[in-house]
């Protein structure tokens, strides 16, 4: 399981534009960056003062000074979740924009204008929501 948490880790860090990591290697960074932080309300370590979707159970978080990547399941509708994600970033300057991926995964694509970013993605299970954010602060 370790590994696929490093192998999205290291997607969501190429995504957001971290892939000029220099020499040290990705899964290197990964591992002394992991930690895994699950429960009830967790937000430890969110950059830019993010925190986890209200009311959600946190199955992974890793972050590191400059990035942060949570996943949550939650009960709410996507468009709550959306809508609390896309609040809270435009109120720290992201310009937001939203898109759907398929018939049941929608979420928010976001920047400010010094260069961080934010992507927040939403899979509907039926009963229960899936999500993943991922917050880069400017490089």
């Amino acid at each position: 399981m370790r590994y696929y948490l490093a192998a999205a880790f290291a997607f969501a860090l190429t995504a957001c534009g971290g892939g000029d990591a220099g020499e040290q290697d990705v899964l290197d960074q990964v591992e002394a960056l992991n930690r895994d932080v699950t429960g009830e309300g967790s937000t430890a370590g969110l950059v830019m003062g993010f925190e986890v979707y209200p009311g959600s159970e946190v199955t992974t978080n890793m972050s590191s000074a400059e990035l942060s990547m949570v996943m949550f399941e939650t009960n709410d509708g996507t468009d709550d979740i959306l809508s609390y994600y896309r609040g809270e970033a435009e109120q720290r300057g992201f310009e937001v924009t939203e898109y759907e991926s398929t018939s049941t995964a929608r979420g928010i694509n976001g920047k400010t204008a010094d260069g961080a970013e934010i992507n927040v993605h939403v899979v509907d299970n039926g009963d229960t929501r899936t999500g993943d954010m991922s917050i880069r602060t400017k490089s």
